[in-house]
């Protein structure tokens, strides 16, 4: 179980820290539109790298398992996945955030402080966003807040994939091999 952990996790954290280290210097020069393009992207990376928690619960029940697998045991390979591809995500984020966008969290604001503006809130409203970005920027600034803000963007993701990849392919019995 460790070695299918081991390796489908690595993949997976090198596919979401590739992806970080690559998309993320090109976003440089923020605007609305290329945030909500670069966010959608970056869902459809993390769930195309969680993708391999399937594969990784699939392989590890033929395998090793001689066809059958609990959903705890299956949880348990595609949480450690996710965990091993966050952990990496946090990574290459922290590096990316601190040596190239250290500007990132203002260039954010601003630009969510700017749609709150074009969407008609009021002043009251977009003083009420400035003081929130404010405070979310003070978390962050720590490395409590830095890690945790980065992994509750991603870990959800891992983990509804292996909640859904679980419940697929636990099988309590072995196939029946079929008789013509």
């Amino acid at each position: 179980m460790k070695k299918t952990i081991l390796v489908y996790g690595l993949i997976a954290g090198i596919i979401l820290a590739a992806f970080i280290c690559i998309s993320m210097p090109a976003m440089k020069d923020m605007s609305s539109g290329s945030a909500l393009t670069s966010m959608f992207v970056g869902y459809t990376v993390q769930l195309l790298a969680f993708s391999l928690i399937f594969f990784a619960i699939r392989s590890y029940r033929e395998k090793y398992n001689s066809g059958v697998i609990s959903f705890s045991k299956a949880f348990s390979i595609g949480l450690w996945i996710s965990l091993i591809g966050s952990a990496f995500y946090v990574i290459a984020w922290a590096l990316v955030f601190h040596y190239v966008m250290p500007d990132f969290f203002d260039k954010w604001s601003a630009l969510q402080l700017e749609a709150a503006a074009k969407s008609g809130a009021g002043p009251d409203q977009i003083a009420k966003l400035k003081l929130q970005m404010e405070e979310s920027k003070r978390i962050y600034e720590t490395w409590w807040g830095f890690t945790g803000m980065t992994l509750f963007e991603i870990l959800p993701t891992g983990i509804l994939v292996t909640l859904i990849s679980a419940g697929i392919l636990k099988r309590r019995q072995p196939k029946k091999p079929r008789i013509a």
